[in-house]
């Protein structure tokens, strides 16, 4: 059976007797190089024997285009690219912004390109998600973290064009992608968080935009909704059309027996992201424990709650796959895919 193979069946909630282990990091090194890219993420998917695979080059590639400078270099420490210098300071800025966005620009094409390099590289043994980012995730990004000042200045009408806009584009990108082979959409939010808006505002500026995206990645079966940070809205996200539901779990609830509970969402979590870096060894075999114990290795991808450092060392992941082997063989599941 093929790692396509077997992950359909977990998301058609067939009972299986393994679980499929994979993990995000990015590539700074390579990641606006289209072919080292591929290449790279390829050894890494082989060099791990991952069992699916997430194409993300980098954080801004949704904004590159459009802003004036980003900076790359906080990636080299651990960090996130950064949006150095952006027109777009005050709502009214916006209206810069092309009206018709498409997919035609260097950065998106550069990352269709990747994926198409990858895809050749990994044959079909191996599904491999695209990333895309919610289009109130990309406004912060274009505006400095402005986004929330944004949709609280009145200028509403001028805010859902944009967002209109930006959906757009993602629209584009996720369809180009599914068409070329991926097998499904990893669709990030970084605003489905009490801290950040109020329910209201995520209904009208967030998840309006987000169900735009999922309904243009329907051709996909491996279509995945990633919450980003704490205090995350779960019951604004239990009826979105997906088949895999990722977040910090054990940074912030729902916990993970919640999750399994009151949704039937497959499952993809497990080490949370900074004991990931700290490469915390008890943490690491604790949280592995108690989602197997929550889920029975049913309905379940085990990997890192979200992106992890880019510089880490490799035995953290044999020691992963260690503790994952041990907790298969008390389940009475298989080791090996």
């Amino acid at each position: 059976m093929s790692k396509i193979e077997l992950i359909k069946r977990i998301i058609n909630k067939e009972e299986t007797d393994y679980v499929p282990f994979s993990f995000k990091s990015h590539l700074p090194q390579v990641d606006h190089d289209p072919v080292k890219y591929a290449q790279a993420l390829a050894e890494k998917v082989k060099k791990y024997d991952l069992d699916y695979a997430g194409h993300s080059s980098n954080g801004l590639f949704t904004v590159e285009d459009y802003v004036d400078e980003v900076d790359h270099s906080p990636v080299y420490k651990g960090g996130v690219s950064k949006v150095v210098k952006t027109p777009y300071n005050h709502p009214e800025d916006l209206k810069k912004l092309p009206h018709d966005l498409d997919i035609s620009t260097a950065s998106y094409q550069r990352e269709l390109k990747s994926l198409t390099y990858l895809l050749d590289l990994l044959g079909d043994q191996v599904p491999v998600t695209v990333i895309s980012f919610s289009p109130l995730t990309i406004l912060d990004k274009l505006t400095q973290g402005r986004a929330v000042e944004f949709i609280r200045s009145g200028e509403k009408e001028l805010i859902h064009q944009t967002l209109e806009n930006l959906t757009n584009v993602q629209v584009q990108y996720v369809q180009a992608a599914l068409e070329l082979g991926a097998s499904g959409v990893y669709l990030a939010s970084q605003f489905v968080r009490y801290d950040r808006v109020t329910e209201e505002e995520y209904l009208e500026f967030g998840k309006a935009y987000d169900l735009k995206i999922l309904e243009a990645s329907k051709a996909g079966w491996f279509n995945s909704f990633h919450a980003h940070g704490t205090n995350i809205m779960f019951d604004l996200i239990k009826d979105y059309p997906i088949q895999v539901f990722n977040w910090h779990a054990f940074e912030s609830l729902p916990s993970v027996e919640e999750v399994f509970q009151y949704s039937d969402f497959v499952l993809n979590c497990g080490v949370d992201r900074f004991s990931f870096n700290d490469f915390n060894r008890n943490a690491i075999r604790n949280q592995i424990y108690q989602i197997y114990k929550a889920t029975k290795g049913q309905r379940l991808l085990l990997s890192p709650s979200c992106g992890t450092n880019s510089f880490f060392d490799p035995e953290l992941i044999y020691y992963i796959k260690k503790v994952k082997a041990e907790t298969d063989r008390i389940f009475n599941l298989r080791t090996e895919a």
